[in-house]
């Protein structure tokens, strides 16, 4: 607790020792009620306990997601790339074409493309765009720089299918002159949901050595 002495001095004080004497020619409740806030949370073991306890349940979250995780890895194409969730199923190999329990609610499918390496990577999402702008509904979205095992550029847009708003987010990462395109869709709120799982797809999506 803090006690005050004199007029310009208080004493602060825990359970068992006096740990400062505090000085001041104008301190306000409020700054008294911050300190013994702050004297609360650190020296409460509760405090200490609930701060383990959050430390190993996100410990025990990260490991369960990355024994979950396999790696595509085929003969018949040149990359790799992990899967987060085993609810990612391929379905297609030419092109390689994966599902998340249903194509409306996560398909992806990759493209290879050539574009000369000191062209920029605006040019292959333009060129994008120009086809999807004809889509019901079709908005695009905000571009993003992205970074992984290979780095590249993220294209978003949105549109409407039967009635149902749906979303597209699409990696394009560059390998020299040839630039692969991870096209993820689904309905809006199934993506968005996903972004983590596309993440990692996107990052970890590499050229095999």
């Amino acid at each position: 607790m803090a006690k005050r002495l004199k007029k310009s001095q208080y004493k602060w004080t825990t359970s068992n020792t006096t740990t400062a004497i505090v000085t001041t020619s104008k301190i306000s409740s409020l700054a008294l009620f911050q300190l013994e806030y702050f004297r609360t949370i650190t020296m409460n073991g509760h405090f200490k306990k609930l701060l383990f306890i959050a430390i190993a349940v996100f410990s025990l979250a990260v490991t369960g997601t990355a024994q979950n995780r396999t790696t595509f890895s085929d003969p018949t194409v040149e990359f790799t790339f992990e899967i987060p969730d085993e609810r990612w199923k391929v379905v297609g190999k030419a092109p390689v074409n994966l599902v998340n329990a249903t194509a409306n609610e996560g398909d992806l499918e990759i493209r290879k493309l050539t574009l000369a390496a000191n062209r920029p990577l605006a040019e292959l999402m333009k060129a994008e765009e120009e086809k999807l702008q004809f889509l019901r509904g079709f908005v695009a979205g905000k571009d993003e720089n992205f970074s992984g095992a290979l780095r590249g550029s993220v294209y978003n847009y949105e549109f409407v299918s039967s009635g149902r708003g749906k979303a597209g987010r699409f990696y394009y990462l560059r390998n020299g002159d040839t630039v692969y395109v991870l096209r993820f869709t689904g309905y809006t709120d199934k993506l968005r949901s996903l972004r983590t799982q596309t993440d990692i797809m996107a990052r970890t999506f590499q050229i095999k050595k």
